[in-house]
């Protein structure tokens, strides 16, 4: 594969928002791991957790950037199942820890995922 067709894939087919929120999720997944990491608690069940589950998403969102269904259903499947796990499990559970950050921005996000589907492949 050509890293400037993917580029320009990643640049050019969808909507601006599309590639920002790829960076944005990106930094923050780098973010997360550097921050955990320079606090020395990358390795306790809420750090792992928290920077598993972003990176999934950010690697769901860069394929919906590529305009792959799999990763726009990818994307909105796991947001289902956090809505899911959040509001449904004790609140005393790990879970809520780990993902209850940006479920809102999650949800938006699907929305456009949905808005746009007919676009991808």
């Amino acid at each position: 594969m050509n890293f400037t067709s993917f580029t320009d894939r990643f640049f050019r087919q969808l909507p601006v928002i599309f590639p920002i929120v790829g960076l944005f999720l990106i930094a923050l997944t780098g973010y997360n791991v550097i921050q955990f990491g320079r606090q020395g608690v990358l390795g306790t069940g809420i750090a792992l957790g928290t920077c598993a589950e972003l990176l999934l998403y950010t690697l769901l969102w860069l394929a919906a950037c590529d305009r792959r269904r799999w990763g726009a259903i990818g994307f909105i499947l796991l947001t289902a199942a956090n809505l899911l796990l959040y509001f449904l499990a004790p609140k005393d559970l790990l879970w809520h820890q780990i993902s209850d950050a940006l479920l809102p921005f999650d949800a938006l996000l699907c929305f456009f995922l949905l808005f746009f589907f007919k676009r991808f492949r």
